[in-house]
């Protein structure tokens, strides 16, 4: 954004914030033009276009007290039995509790999905009140305060989420060409892997 207020000043452009069903919606009726949103799950509009941006992992949060954060890397079969909260919001249809899911692959039917919530800060309230286990993107626990709170990596190979940008395929492709180059040229947030652009 810093860098498109000196190179395009003529742009005008309003931040939305949504789940990533919303901002499927959205783009599919024009309501905004541009959506950053996981890869998964899928999306149904085929005339989306997508340009993948980067990788970040997906953690376990407990309190500090919690038997499990003797542990480096949490297991999988750490996790059952024990009250799970995910994000995002939603049935799984929507794609309600994806992460959780994601990271738990051919396991995450046998786990106890407690509770479900759109707002990183709410997951960690719900983990500092002693409900449960949170389930979350490394990325979206940065944007809140984890004091008193243990984070550790998942041992899962599914234990990430990818992150694209998505927009409607046509006229508004070249209006929205700063708005891209700027994205894919800045620096990604701390802690992820950028991912290459696919080949043509």
């Amino acid at each position: 954004l810093a860098s498109l207020r000196v190179s395009h000043p003529e742009l005008s452009i309003e931040l939305v914030e949504a789940t990533a069903a919303s901002l499927e919606t959205a783009l599919s009726s024009g309501t905004v033009e541009i959506a950053f949103r996981p890869l998964q799950p899928p999306v149904r509009d085929a005339s989306l276009t997508t340009r993948v941006l980067w990788r970040e992992a997906i953690v376990a949060v407990m309190r500090d007290d919690d038997a499990l954060v003797a542990r480096t890397k949490i297991g999988i079969a750490d996790l059952e039995g024990r009250a799970l909260i995910g994000n995002p919001s939603g049935s799984r249809d929507e794609g309600g509790g994806f992460d959780l899911r994601h990271a738990a692959g051919d396991a995450a039917d046998s786990l106890n999905v407690a509770y479900l919530t759109d707002q990183p800060t709410t997951l960690v309230a719900l983990v500092r009140a002693a409900f449960g286990v949170g389930v979350i993107s490394q990325l979206a626990l940065a944007t809140t305060n984890t004091e008193g709170l243990a984070v550790r990596p998942i041992d899962s190979l599914t234990a990430f989420r990818d992150v694209a940008l998505f927009w409607r395929d046509g006229a508004t492709a070249s209006k929205l060409a700063p708005f891209i180059e700027a994205v894919t040229c800045a620096d990604p947030p701390p802690d992820v892997e950028r991912l290459p652009a696919p080949t043509t």
